[in-house]
Formats: C-alpha cells, sequence, structure tokens
C-alpha cells in the first residue's frame, strides 16, 4: 500500500510541475504552440513537425525518422469563426514538397531529416513555381501550412501565420 502512495505522489508532482510550467508560460505571455504543450505534458513528439520559416511563405519539414509524406504542400487560411479551410487551386493545381522547381513530383517524398521546399509567394496563380499567370493576386490573412503521410492516414499542421 505504501509504494501505491509513494508512486502516486511522484505522478502528483509530475502533473503539477508540469502544470506550473504552462502556467508561467502563460504568464509571461508566451504563445505556446500545440506541439510544445504536448510535450510540456509528457506527450511523445511527432514524427514530422511542420514549422515555419523566417519569411512568411517558407516553411521546414522536419523528420525525427525517415518517413515518407504525400507530395502536396497544403496551405489552408483561417475563417473569421476560427477553423480552417484549403485554399483552391494555388500554382495553378497545388503545391509541393520540391527543393526546386524543376524537381519531379513524385507519389511520395522521402524525408530524412529536413526538407525546406520552395516557399510560397503568398500569391494565388504564381504561388510556388508557375511562372506566368494572368489572373494573379496576393493572397491576405492567416494561413498554415499542412502536409500528409504518403497514405494520406496521417496530417501535420504547422502554426498559422499572417500575410
Amino acid at each position: 500500500m505504501a509504494m501505491k502512495s509513494g508512486a502516486l505522489r511522484v505522478y502528483d508532482a509530475r502533473a503539477s510541475l508540469r502544470l506550473l510550467i504552462v502556467f508561467i508560460f502563460a504568464l509571461v505571455g508566451t504563445n505556446l504552440s500545440a506541439a510544445t504543450l504536448k510535450q510540456v505534458r509528457g506527450e511523445p513528439k511527432p514524427s514530422i513537425q511542420v514549422i515555419n520559416g523566417q519569411r512568411p511563405g517558407s516553411v521546414e519539414i522536419r523528420a525525427g525518422r525517415p518517413t515518407d509524406l504525400a507530395p502536396v504542400l497544403i496551405i489552408e487560411r483561417q475563417r473569421p469563426d476560427g477553423s480552417f479551410e484549403v485554399v483552391q487551386n494555388l500554382d495553378l493545381g497545388s503545391l509541393h514538397l520540391v527543393k526546386s522547381c524543376d524537381q519531379p513530383i513524385k507519389r511520395c517524398v522521402q524525408i530524412n531529416s529536413r526538407l525546406h521546399p520552395v516557399s510560397w509567394s503568398g500569391m494565388s496563380c504564381t504561388a510556388q513555381c508557375q511562372k506566368i499567370c494572368d489572373k494573379n493576386t496576393r493572397l491576405h490573412g492567416r494561413f498554415r501550412f499542412v502536409v500528409f503521410s504518403c497514405d494520406r492516414k496521417k496530417r501535420y499542421e504547422g502554426a498559422s501565420f499572417s500575410l
């Protein structure tokens, strides 16, 4: 019985420490991402991280282990109610997880550690690799990048950013 009580105290101390860390960050005004909160709560780190680059429209895909992803790089726009919707027909089709615009599109893209795909320009038609478009417009709002596992069973979302 004493062992159960001691184990319960250790668990309570860890849970209390995690809550204290979250509270301190909230008090200081630091924005914690969903991934950071999961780590504070002791949940495992996801195998894929979608990280916004220094410039709006740039992104880095990090893999904790070699992983195959679907080749499409999705951009979602935040609606007024806070939900997100896919931005359709970027680059006269879709954006891709490519390092250069002359790279062929494969069925799956293997990420070994990091990938810096060609950035999104913030434009509708000339969004990534399309060079000429007579219906081009600059997009504004809050957006996020999304990628999927090659089998499309797992979804990985980045933090939102503004344009």
